[in-house]
């Protein structure tokens, strides 16, 4: 803090009342950018998951023996869900109840819509099979996009952190200078 309050030149008190926010905020902030990498590990993860799955039930395997497959034969974050999963059926837990489970666990837009597609197909009948090749089809699509997208709109986003930050980089950078003196007095006569 008196790092802070020498550098910057902030009065104590906001100086104190910036300590408190970043003293609540920071550990939120790490706790939300620790769940993003995790939904995202899973959900790089995830056409394997539903490949190894479909293969499995087209080997003749239910579906319990199906998740336990992708328990065994994935990494970590996965293959932990996926066995919690599987441990759940064990109990004597419905099929309903056990990806509703994982669904909020997880928390993954992509894994919410192959458990939409597992659990009407389930209930409905038919070859779930088909449904998790094709779920897996159409995720590698939708990161091919999302990938194309991305590299699209690079430079645009480069551009926006440039323009955001550079005015600040450059009032740190005349800090000692005559031209910033007279920004800085009025910036300290209005946080006063």
């Amino acid at each position: 803090m008196y790092i802070s309050y020498r550098l910057i030149a902030l009065p104590w008190i906001p100086l104190i009342a910036l300590a408190l926010v970043a003293y609540f905020l920071v550990p939120r902030i790490f706790l939300s950018a620790r769940r993003d990498a995790f939904v995202k590990a899973f959900e790089a993860q995830l056409v394997e998951v539903t490949q190894l799955m479909a293969n499995a039930l087209r080997a003749g395997m239910s579906i319990q023996q199906a998740l336990s497959q992708v328990s065994e034969r994935l990494p970590e974050p996965a293959a932990g869900e996926f066995l919690q999963t599987h441990r759940e059926l064990l109990m004597g837990d419905s099929l309903t109840q056990v990806l509703t489970g994982l669904r909020r666990r997880v928390g993954s837009r992509d894994l919410d819509i192959v458990i939409d597609a597992m659990v009407i197909q389930h209930q409905a009948g038919g070859n779930l099979a088909r449904v998790l090749t094709a779920m897996a089809n159409t995720i590698t699509e939708r990161r091919r996009v999302a990938s194309e997208i991305d590299s699209l709109t690079a430079d645009s986003r480069f551009s926006a952190v440039v323009v955001m930050v550079l005015p600040l980089a450059l009032l740190l950078t005349l800090r000692g200078s005559p031209i910033a003196r007279p920004c800085l007095r009025l910036y300290r006569a209005g946080s006063s």
